[in-house]
């Protein structure tokens, strides 16, 4: 697709023009990835990432990156027109990606209403209980429960700040649940933010109530899960990870598998596999234990 049979829809100038396939952030693993560049620190992400081929960028970043094979929309606010025209894109040509009808398995055991009619797939044996909403875009596992008042796959929260107003930025992904994940009541998890894409939740993974995934995080296999914690966006839980009741993870982390954050914690970066983090902000835990003592005397 060429940006320029695009233009009318773009807040920007086009200085190059050139092929995107699809709609991502500058760290895309996808091809053919049309992204923005509003910060000067992440010009490395562009140019090394092969994957981008289009980038929404200002004027005062292209001298930086103008000696790429990238194509250029210059505009004043990079990330603002990026989504205006995500929000154009998705809702005109990639609407319908879920436009198919339900698939339940015969041996699924359905006991609430609110199950779309279309774009959602449940497996064998998978219970999903009452007042639980499933909207377009689900697809889930076998074996599976999900429990009483769950949401799963609305629109996730992503806002942007345009002049005296605010841009609501729709959402075009969806979510995939694994073979048998158990849920709590009150749990929600959002959609992914962009076409083709999902927020992902592993085989074997325990949710317990109260809990809130976000738009595009990456949950692995067998991961806990505990009450009242907050995933908040991409980022991405690997493998066996405990994640404690009322923890909070921030966007675009990750958290090393086989590790734990515990009660309460709130964690500012990536942890590596096998850690054990404690705290506001979370830090490795027998480092905290060592603070709490010297401050308890």
């Amino acid at each position: 697709m060429l940006i320029s049979n695009y233009m009318e829809y773009i807040d920007g100038e086009l200085y190059r023009d050139g092929e995107f396939f699809c709609i991502r952030h500058v760290n895309s693993t996808d091809s053919g990835t049309l992204c923005f560049l509003d910060d000067i620190n992440l010009i490395i992400d562009v140019i090394e990432n092969l994957n981008v081929s289009a980038v929404f960028t200002t004027k005062d970043i292209l001298p930086n990156i103008d000696n790429s094979k990238v194509a250029i929309i210059l505009c004043q606010d990079p990330r603002v027109s990026f989504f205006k025209f995500h929000n154009y894109f998705g809702a005109h040509c990639q609407a319908d990606a879920f436009n198919f009808k339900t698939v339940i398995h015969p041996t699924a055991i359905i006991k609430t209403g609110g199950i779309s009619k279309h774009g959602v797939v449940i497996g064998e044996n998978t219970c999903i209980s009452e007042n639980t909403i499933i909207y377009p875009g689900v697809t889930i596992g076998a074996n599976s429960v999900i429990g009483c008042n769950n949401i799963i796959g609305g629109e996730g929260f992503e806002f942007k700040k345009v002049a005296t107003s605010v841009l609501t930025v729709k959402h075009f992904g969806g979510v995939k649940i694994g073979d048998s994940v158990e849920s709590k009541e009150f749990v929600s998890i959002h959609k992914a933010l962009f076409h083709n894409e999902f927020t992902i939740i592993g085989s074997s993974t325990k949710v317990d109530s109260g809990c809130h995934i976000g738009h595009g995080n990456k949950v692995g296999r067998s991961v806990f899960l505990c009450s009242k914690s907050n995933i908040s966006g991409n980022s991405i839980i690997e493998d066996n990870v405990y994640i404690g009741p009322g923890v909070n993870v921030p966007n675009r982390v990750i958290v090393g598998e086989n590790s734990k954050v515990t009660i309460g914690s709130t964690l500012s970066k990536s942890i590596v596999a096998n850690e054990v983090f404690s705290g506001h902000f979370a830090i490795p835990h027998l480092k905290y234990l060592t603070h709490i003592k010297s401050i308890s005397k």
